[in-house]
């Protein structure tokens, strides 16, 4: 099981609003679909039925280039390895380094593939179908 996070930032401070709302997100996941620390009634999901935990939630971190968003990533998912233990994926895509030119999507995409060790019998050559795979 692929585990490809980098080390966690040595020297992180100033975020603490930010990982507490990333701790949100994931503790409204929780079977139940409450945060065990907060007040008040469960959330509920379709037909009111009491959220199962089989959710599936995506967060996104946007911004600027150079701001610290990889930073608040690392900083945020070290601590939280135990809920994510079939695998950690992690891909830089260089999009503002000045040492190296942007990653095509293409070997992104393969990187996560081979991570994941799909059998290059099974990867198609289409770029789309890589994706969906």
């Amino acid at each position: 099981m692929p585990r490809k996070l980098p080390a966690a930032p040595a020297l992180f401070a100033g975020r603490e609003a930010e990982l507490a709302g990333l701790d949100r997100t994931l503790a409204a996941t929780m079977p139940g679909g409450r945060d065990p620390t907060a007040p008040g009634p469960t959330r509920t999901g379709s037909a009111n039925l009491p959220v199962t935990g089989t959710t599936v939630v995506v967060s996104a971190i946007g911004g600027a280039g150079g701001i610290g968003k990889t930073w608040l990533a690392l900083a945020w998912a070290h601590p939280h390895l135990d809920r994510f233990p079939d695998r950690q994926l992690f891909v830089n895509l260089h999009g503002f380094s000045p040492m190296e030119e942007p990653m095509a999507p293409g070997a992104a995409v393969r990187g996560f593939l081979d991570a994941l060790e799909v059998d290059p019998g099974r990867i198609p050559t289409d770029l789309d179908a890589q994706a969906a795979l």
